[in-house]
């Protein structure tokens, strides 16, 4: 179970790191912003992920 939940903590930076690239060619304020908060959300919920695996080992 830990070495998936790994991989989807990898799999949301990835992500995170999506969304901040598509930010820096966004067209429009409102876009990059959009783009910024999903990325911002996405390295929370990691962050979330390997802070739950390190108070189970």
């Amino acid at each position: 179970m830990a070495g998936s939940t790994h991989g989807s903590a990898a799999r949301l930076r990835r992500e995170a790191a999506k969304a901040r690239l598509l930010a820096h060619n966004a067209p429009d304020e409102g876009e990059r912003d959009r783009l910024v908060a999903m990325a911002a959300m996405f390295e929370r919920e990691a962050q979330a992920i390997d802070e739950a695996l390190r108070g189970q080992s």
